[in-house]
């Protein structure tokens, strides 16, 4: 204990050149610890302890007078009356400085003249200067902020969001799990309970605006739930789900307990009704959402998708007694469907009257089939009157269980071939007949209009020895999907066609196919491709494709672009990197509005030349690849999975720079790419051609990028090899 001894003897001077103010902590009469003003003059000496108490700090920063005067000088600033005091905590006093270039906006709260708290956008210029808690409190965030380098870390690019050209600060997008943000755009009102000065409670409205930051407990007490877990950071997004809500006026409030536990629902059914298993509902039932949500075995009512009235709309039938009955499952249980046949109709020799009533099982059974399903009331009908299924026999209706081949007749004029069979103008065949002449699915002959549409697809046919002969041309899932939504599409004029046609000249005439095209009185209006990963590296579809063969597809992709910019045509790509719930919702959005792309304006017109590949033609491919992003056609989930599509659109592009430098002709550079080839020249550039076109959300720049930094792994193709198979040397049996 010796050396502990010796540091409490040794007396320390305080060599701050004036005095200060301190507030010391000092027990009262009445034993509670307050904090009393204590000044500390030039000079004045006490033991390590005696400063290690009195500064509440630690040895290191007072064991010696050369650290002591070091230690005050960063702690002790002047206050609002001009006193220089001591502060025991010095993060506020450090003043950090924003590093953000060209500054940004946050939004803080202020009420307006009519009380209403509304959020007013306030600029923090590059190089403002705060003390750490102002930068905590600005940036409402649990992060502490020790030095200059701790905000620099804190202020990085996902913590930004760009609305028109001002760049704004986002709240709460990455942080401590225990500080969750709200998620709510727009934010919302809560009504909050606190006691007042007579200690009874009062409720007043709260706004809570979007990004807001509290803990756990604060989140668990004002919205009134225990449902919030502060090891799931999506635990509160999750949970503020819209049925959450109800507008007051203008103002969105949330309201707690919607599960309907204290709400009584009446039963909207004036007679009452039967619930198998269960017995009678009294038409003066009363039960809250939940219980009629058990009761009934369905949470829609809990959910507020339906009021219990819509619900049970169409999930009530009349038995034989004519009683309402509710069914658990009204595809295949007790729903009662009446015979639609007036004159009703024989079945192997059993008559079925016209009020004959059954269930959509029993249906089935009678009439082979399982087409009469219970959420749709009008299955048996439209079954019955299928071509062919009720046939007069000797004055009677007679039930015919077999199904009429459906004829479907050639559309293509002048007739075409399939291998050595010529298919004659308006031949009729059965659908399945065709779908094995033709080698596709049935979804693509499954009626008249649909076949028209597949024999409509102009690639599908060549020119073989003065013959149109039919080629399958395989399409691929999204394709398919894209085709499937647009089959005999017509909004104000405008039609969808697949395989359209164009003619682009080089040295020779090509003819080219886009994959889509919306058309009106014979123009094109917007051009769709659909690129597999095909279009990006090397992919071997079968044993005969090389290098070479797949080059040439390149070069198709090239004079494809370059011809819609040419002709003022807009064109939108979507790559394969795109997942397909946002591949989904562009094929929906464009079905709603197929004119979404009249301000498009194409890029300016150069050389066709495909070993032309200057930055105008790489400034071409990324505004048709990204154009969609920024105008409202993809639903993004959330900004990193428009970010990831974004940088992996620019890898892709940075790849096909590498094949395009110096002409097409790069078969050793494809030979040999691999994930780990360096990408960053070709990237940053594109990047740069990017961060031009759309200035409203800038990526920033990698120190390096290869094919991994893709958002998901791609597989890549080599060309493969056939081994030679070794000739055999028929031998002379008699010289054996």
């Amino acid at each position: 204990m010796w050396y502990r001894l010796a540091v409490v003897a040794k007396l320390i001077n305080n060599l701050y050149p004036d005095s200060f103010w301190v507030n010391e902590k000092k027990e009262n009469e009445s034993g509670e610890i307050v904090l009393i003003p204590r000044q500390i003059s030039y000079g004045e000496k006490m033991g390590v302890l005696g400063w290690m108490k009195l500064l509440s700090t630690g040895p290191n920063n007072v064991n010696d007078e050369d650290r002591l005067l070091d230690f005050l000088n960063k702690r002790i600033s002047i206050d609002d009356s001009g006193r220089k005091v001591y502060q025991s905590v010095n993060r506020s006093l450090v003043l950090l400085s924003n590093p953000v270039e060209g500054g940004f906006y946050i939004k803080e709260k202020e009420e307006n003249e009519s009380g209403k708290t509304i959020l007013i956008p306030k600029f923090i210029p590059r190089g403002k200067e705060m003390g750490a808690k102002e930068w905590k409190k600005l940036l409402q965030t649990g992060t502490q902020f020790t030095d200059q380098e701790s905000l620099n870390n804190f202020l990085v690019s996902d913590k930004f969001k760009y609305e028109g050209r001002k760049k704004f600060y986002i709240p709460g997008v990455i942080g401590s799990p225990t500080l969750l943000s709200n998620p709510i755009l727009g934010g919302f009102w809560v009504n909050e309970k606190n006691n007042n000065e007579l200690g009874e409670v009062e409720t007043k409205p709260r706004f809570i605006a979007y990004g807001e930051r509290m803990n756990i407990k604060d989140w668990l007490k004002l919205l009134s739930t225990h449902k919030i877990n502060a090891k799931d950071k999506d635990s509160l997004k999750n949970f503020l789900t819209n049925d959450k809500f109800k507008y007051i006026g203008e103002r969105k409030f949330y309201l707690p307990n919607l599960s309907g536990q204290a709400i009584l629902v009446r039963n909207p059914i004036p007679e009452g009704f039967y619930i198998e298993g269960v017995g009678f509902i009294e038409p003066s039932a009363q039960m809250n959402v939940s219980e009629w949500g058990r009761l009934l075995k369905t949470d829609v009512i809990k959910q507020k998708k339906k009021s219990l009235e819509e619900f049970l709309s169409d999930k009530l039938i009349r038995n034989h007694d004519g009683d309402l009955v509710y069914t658990f499952n009204p595809q295949n249980r007790s729903i009662l469907f009446q015979n639609p046949i007036s004159e009703g109709f024989y079945v192997g020799g059993d008559f079925i009257s016209p009020d004959r009533k059954m269930s959509t099982g029993d249906w089935n059974r009678l009439l082979g089939t399982d087409n009469i399903v219970g959420n749709d009331r009008d299955s048996l009908r439209k079954f019955l009157s299928r071509d062919g299924k009720i046939t007069i026999v000797d004055g009677k209706n007679i039930y015919n269980s077999f199904e009429r081949v459906k004829l479907l007749r050639n559309p293509v004029e002048g007739g075409f071939w399939v291998g050595n069979r010529f298919i004659e103008p308006n031949e009729e065949m059965g659908i399945v007949h065709w779908i094995k002449l033709l080698n596709t699915s049935g979804n693509n002959v499954r009626s008249q209009s649909n076949l028209n549409d597949f024999l409509g697809d102009r690639r599908r046919f060549r020119t073989i020895k003065n013959r149109k002969t039919y080629i399958p041309v395989k399409r691929s899932f999204r394709e398919g999907l894209f085709g499937e939504r647009f089959n005999n599409y017509n909004n104000d004029g405008i039609s969808v066609k697949s395989g359209e046609p164009i003619k682009v000249l080089t040295n020779k005439t090509n003819i080219l196919y886009l994959d889509y095209a919306f058309k009106k009185n014979g123009k094109i209006l917007l051009a769709v491709e659909i690129n597999g990963n095909q279009h990006y590296g090397f992919v071997s579809f079968g044993k005969k494709l090389s290098y070479q063969d797949w080059q040439k597809g390149l070069e198709r992709d090239i004079l494809k672009i370059n011809y819609c910019h040419n002709n003022n045509i807009p064109l939108l790509i979507f790559n394969h990197m795109l997942s397909l719930k946002d591949f989904k919702s562009i094929v929906e959005k464009l079905y709603e509005n197929s004119q979404a792309y009249d301000q498009y304006i194409p890029q300016p017109v150069i050389d066709n030349n495909v070993t032309n590949t200057s930055l105008e033609f790489i400034k071409r491919q990324i505004y048709s690849h990204l154009y969609p992003v920024f105008n409202n056609l993809i639903s993004f989930e959330n900004e990193i999975s428009k970010k990831n599509y974004i940088k992996d659109t620019l890898i892709l592009i940075s790849k096909l720079m590498g094949i395009y430098e110096g002409g097409i002709d790069k078969t050793d550079y494809v030979k040999s790419f691999d994930v780990n080839v360096d990408l960053t020249s070709n990237y940053n550039i594109c990047l740069a051609i990017y961060n031009s076109l759309y200035p409203n959300f800038p990526l920033d720049q990698d120190e390096k990028i290869t094919y991994s930094d893709l958002s998901s792994e791609q597989k890549i193709y080599k060309e493969k090899t056939l081994p030679i198979k070794p000739k055999t040397i028929e031998q002379n049996p008699l010289k054996v």
